[in-house]
C-alpha cells in the first residue's frame, strides 16, 4: 500500500523515504520535503535514520501475476525504420528489444524488457540475468550504428571469418570481434563483404 508524505503542506505526495528516531514512530516523507532546509535541520538534530522506499510497482496488463515467470531468452527484432519490431504480449506496445518468458506450466510469451523485468520481480530470480543481456544488447546496437555511419561515409568495412569468431575491419584494422552466433543474430542483416 502506498504511503504518503506527512510533511506536505497542501496535497500530500507519495512518500520516497521512511524514517524513525528515538523520539518518533516511523514517519514518511517525500523527496521535495526532505530537501527543505528547516526539515533537514530538525531531522539531523534528532539522530534520525532514513530508509528509501522502493517505488517499483507491478502493473497489471495481459499476463496474470499469480504465475512465476522465468526469462529464457532475449532478442533484438531489428530497427523500426527497417520494418522490424513486434508487439508486447503483456502491454501491447511496439517493441524491438524482446524477452521470452516462460511460466511454470510451460507457456511462453514474447514481451518487452520492461515488462519482463517487472514480471520477473514477482519471482526475482532472473532480474540480473536480464540486466546483463540488456547491457550486451546496448553495446552491440552502438557497434551497429558505428558500422552504418562508416558505411554511409563510403569507407571500407568488411568481415574476416576465423574459427574463434568474426572480425569486423574498418580499412586495414579490425574494430570489433564477436562469436559467430552474435554476428548471425545482430550483424548479418548488414550484408558486409568478406575479406579475401
Amino acid at each position: 500500500m502506498d504511503k504518503f508524505c506527512q510533511y506536505c503542506i497542501n496535497t500530500p505526495k507519495k512518500a520516497n523515504y521512511s524514517f524513525s528516531s528515538k523520539t518518533r514512530d516511523i514517519n514518511y516523507i517525500c523527496k521535495s520535503c526532505i530537501e527543505s532546509t528547516i526539515l533537514q535541520k530538525m531531522l539531523k538534530s534528532d539522530n534520525t535514520h532514513f530508509q528509501y522506499i522502493q517505488s517499483k510497482q507491478v502493473n497489471r496488463y495481459n499476463l496474470p501475476l499469480d504465475h512465476k515467470y522465468k526469462v529464457i531468452g532475449f532478442d533484438y527484432c531489428g530497427s523500426l525504420l527497417d520494418g522490424g519490431g513486434t508487439s508486447c504480449q503483456n502491454c501491447n506496445r511496439l517493441i524491438v528489444n524482446t524477452a521470452t518468458v516462460e511460466t511454470e506450466e510451460g507457456k511462453k510469451y514474447t514481451i518487452g524488457c520492461d515488462c519482463a523485468e517487472t514480471l520477473s520481480l514477482v519471482d526475482c530470480n532472473d532480474f540480473w540475468k536480464l540486466k546483463e543481456q540488456q547491457a550486451k544488447h546496448r553495446k552491440l546496437v552502438k557497434w551497429i550504428k558505428d558500422i552504418k555511419q562508416t558505411l554511409e561515409a563510403k569507407k571500407d568495412v568488411h568481415i574476416e571469418t576465423q574459427e574463434n569468431g568474426i572480425y569486423i575491419h574498418f580499412g586495414m584494422n579490425w574494430r570489433y570481434r564477436m562469436p559467430h552466433e552474435t554476428y548471425n543474430q545482430y550483424f548479418k542483416q548488414l550484408n558486409l563483404p568478406t575479406k579475401l
